[in-house]
């Protein structure tokens, strides 16, 4: 996926401008939850609960918004998002933002977020279950901010790839099978580091909610090289389809090393034939300042 642009409609942030006095406006937060509520009954959804860090931060970004001179702006990315929602305190797994300045009714700003939404996206996502909503202004403009998270969920069930197997079982599978295509290429075996495990996860949790990255993928940097695959549906679900996309545009770094140690990190969303996954495979060459 390209990173967002300026634009009148983006991808993390909906933007319709249409002018209206901002003595006429009304605050309709709560007018908005209830229609996005009323969305997710219609998609047989969960219930979403209110999160006051979420509010907190729907609050920061209205006034954040507000303080510009310009109806143009760029939504904040993922990661971003997801380490301010946790500075207000938020535990959650991940955030998206819905933004709107708009003086039309609750139920029409959400309508038009229902037309131009993908299918599972932002609220439309059966984990994402908290919400907060803020209201401001931009210049004279109505403005309505929405944050949705995905909570830490205590069902042991959702520790589990849905329908598959246990995530650890998955990574144990991924690098047997990295191993196995090492050992025909005939390179030696990558040695594998629970330290790089854990910031392979940290990875792929990142990656999962990262609008700009889609499809194979290198980062090169103080860790080791970290090559990621993201996507959806069967291939997604496949980490040999993830491995043949790395030996196809990053072959150097799957088997030119001679020796080194490696991590690996996998996460997903979504159920059945919305899933969307991310297989990450962190390398640290030996004798790196790192080990």
């Amino acid at each position: 996926m390209s990173s967002p642009r300026r634009s009148r409609w983006l991808p993390a942030a909906v933007l319709t401008a249409l002018l209206a006095p901002r003595a006429l406006a009304q605050d309709g937060t709560g007018e908005i939850a209830r229609s996005i509520e009323a969305e997710r009954a219609r998609l047989d959804l969960p219930p979403m609960q209110a999160s006051p860090p979420l509010a907190h931060l729907a609050a920061e970004l209205a006034a954040e918004i507000g303080a510009g001179t310009t109806l143009e702006f760029e939504p904040i990315g993922g990661v971003e998002l997801l380490r301010r929602a946790r500075s207000l305190g938020y535990a959650g797994l991940g955030v998206q933002q819905l933004t709107a300045v708009d003086d039309r009714s609750a139920c029409e700003i959400v309508e038009a977020w229902n037309e131009r939404l993908p299918g599972s996206e932002v609220y439309r996502r059966p984990e994402a279950t908290e919400i907060g909503v803020a209201f401001g202004f931009v210049q004279d403009l109505p403005l309505t901010v929405v944050v949705v998270g995905v909570p830490v969920s205590a069902d042991p069930l959702r520790k589990k790839w849905p329908g598959v197997a246990p995530r650890e079982h998955l990574e144990a599978d991924l690098f047997r099978e990295v191993n196995d295509r090492r050992f025909r290429l005939g390179r030696p075996l990558f040695l594998r580091s629970a330290r790089l495990d854990a910031e392979a996860q940290n990875a792929a949790d990142a990656i999962l909610w990262d609008v700009a990255k889609d499809g194979a993928g290198l980062v090169e940097d103080a860790r080791g090289q970290t090559l990621y695959f993201k996507g959806a549906g069967l291939h997604g679900t496949d980490p040999g389809y993830a491995i043949d996309q790395w030996l196809h545009a990053y072959r150097s770094t799957f088997v030119g090393l001679e020796r080194a140690s490696a991590g690996v990190g996998i996460a997903s969303r979504g159920q059945q034939g919305r899933l969307e996954a991310v297989w990450v495979l962190l390398v640290q060459p030996a004798g790196s300042a790192q080990q």
